[in-house]
């Protein structure tokens, strides 16, 4: 009995460290690439010599380094390679999928994803609406960027100094407080010009380099989006694009 005490006391010993270890990792970010023994002790809490003994098992596996000359410590190449390889893996529609039923069911309406190609907005990704009729959205089919809430998002970030990931579209044909309104908003809205009787609302989706990847799109007739609805629909696309881009490694 004793025997397996001990052995308990020292798995829970093992995994106690390896979240400590873990909380560590999670403290250094763009703004502070470098930390200190007392910087960490102080923002987790914890004695110096727990965090200088973790430090030292962190900088034995590769994963920080000590910084010569200030003895702070910073992340290293290694925590790179290992984010590549995650990042590698990730596929932009897979990662949308789960999030654009969910926007489709909580809205009823159509959802898609679209990227930019030599000025065309095209549909990557697409999940339809509920009702029988519905904004029709496939695979391939594409539309003049300018025109399309989606493709507004997507020139209104890349004009302001973001890049789209793809794509060399000009917003020259959009006014400038279309562009500005959007990136004010973080949102379009795009009323009868896709179709007479159609409504979109864009919103950007952000990747780990914090360039504009895509667009998440939401699409009604008109009948069925309201004044009174589009705010709501207009909060669920946002939050759904933020949750997209968290899961491609934008840090928000």
């Amino acid at each position: 009995m004793t025997q397996v005490v001990a052995a308990n006391a020292h798995t829970e010993s093992a995994v106690q460290s390896v979240q400590r270890a873990a909380r560590i990792l999670g403290c250094f970010t763009r703004e502070r690439p470098e930390l200190g023994v007392t910087d960490l002790s102080r923002e987790l809490g914890l004695h110096k010599s727990t965090v200088s003994r973790l430090l030292t098992a962190l900088r034995d596996a590769g994963l920080v380094a000590q910084v010569a000359g200030t003895g702070k410590y910073r992340l290293s190449v290694r925590v790179l390679e290992m984010a590549g390889v995650v990042l590698s893996s990730l596929d932009l529609s897979a990662v949308a999928d789960p999030q654009m039923h969910l926007l489709a069911e909580s809205t009823g309406e159509t959802v898609s994803l679209v990227v930019l190609e030599d000025g065309i907005c095209v549909d990557l990704h697409a999940v339809p609406s509920r009702h029988p009729v519905h904004a029709v959205r496939r695979e391939g089919q594409s539309l003049p960027a300018h025109v399309s809430a989606g493709g507004r998002v997507l020139l209104a970030f890349r004009s302001q100094g973001h890049p789209v990931a793809v794509g060399r579209a000009s917003e020259s044909t959009l006014p400038q407080p279309v562009l500005d309104e959007i990136r004010t908003t973080g949102s379009a809205l795009v009323r009868g010009e896709v179709d007479s009787g159609l409504v979109e609302l864009a919103a950007p989706i952000w990747d780990h380099r914090e360039r504009v990847a895509a667009a998440l799109v939401i699409s009604a007739p008109t009948y069925r989006m309201t004044e009174g609805q589009i705010e709501g629909a207009q909060q669920a696309l946002l939050r759904a694009a933020r949750t997209i881009s968290a899961g491609l490694g934008h840090r928000i």
